[in-house]
């Protein structure tokens, strides 16, 4: 399978109409072969500063910058559901 990732619907429902993907699927357009799906915007956001330490917690000017060695990211509780969609839809592609 074919796999399309748009930012935004609006964007993956005219990309399917053409790639001939008209089959609704569940945060999805589907066709033969080819999938077309979407982001919202961002799925995902920066964990905050306090997820890394405690001392975060409390905002002082002498730990700045918060520069982590490894970024955290948390998927954001409005779009978690497209976010399944998307992961679910990148194994199956994987798989083809």
């Amino acid at each position: 399978m074919r796999l399309f990732l748009c930012e935004k619907p609006s964007q993956a429902k005219d990309i399917a109409k053409v790639l001939g993907a008209t089959r609704k699927g569940d945060g999805c357009w589907q066709g033969t072969n080819v999938c077309v799906t979407w982001c919202i915007g961002h799925l995902l956001e920066t964990a905050p500063p306090d997820s890394y330490d405690e001392r975060y917690k409390r905002w002082n000017l002498a730990d700045l910058p918060i520069i982590p060695d490894k970024w955290k990211m948390l998927v954001k509780p409005k779009t978690a559901s497209q976010f399944k969609a998307v992961k679910r839809l990148l194994g199956e592609a994987r798989g083809w």
